[in-house]
């Protein structure tokens, strides 16, 4: 039950980030609705890695070539994610939702899977 637990709450200060900086790219008109969502996941996303991998999932003290493995595959990981929660978000708008609970629906849709994939294939311990 720890797992899902931190997993969550590394989600929870990750979305800080993502929300926070796709609201600043929108607002100051640096980027376009879809982008900034996709930018902002890549912020998170960084922050998200190190913090499930360290304190969620504790795949720590591995090689260098575990490492970057891992980090390749959470970077596939999030890609996905940040197309696929754009992809949603872009659909919501086009429906005329508000934006931010648009943005909120179409990230929690994601969060599930994401959980699942990260524990299954990017910070599996066999790997």
């Amino acid at each position: 039950m720890r797992s899902p637990i931190l997993y969550l709450s590394g989600q929870v200060l990750a979305y800080l980030i993502d929300i926070g900086s796709f609201y600043a790219f929108v607002l100051s008109g640096a980027l376009e609705v879809f982008f900034a969502n996709v930018v902002g996941k890549i912020l998170a996303g960084i922050f998200a890695f190190f913090f499930h991998r360290v304190l969620t999932f504790q795949a720590i003290g591995q090689t260098a070539r575990s490492i970057f493995s891992q980090g390749s595959r959470y970077a596939s990981l999030l890609l996905g994610n940040a197309f696929l929660s754009s992809a949603v978000l872009s659909s919501l708008l086009w429906m005329s939702i508000p934006l931010l609970p648009a943005k909120i629906f179409a990230d929690i849709c994601t969060v599930v899977i994401s959980y699942v994939l990260a524990q299954r294939y990017v910070f599996n311990r066999g790997r």
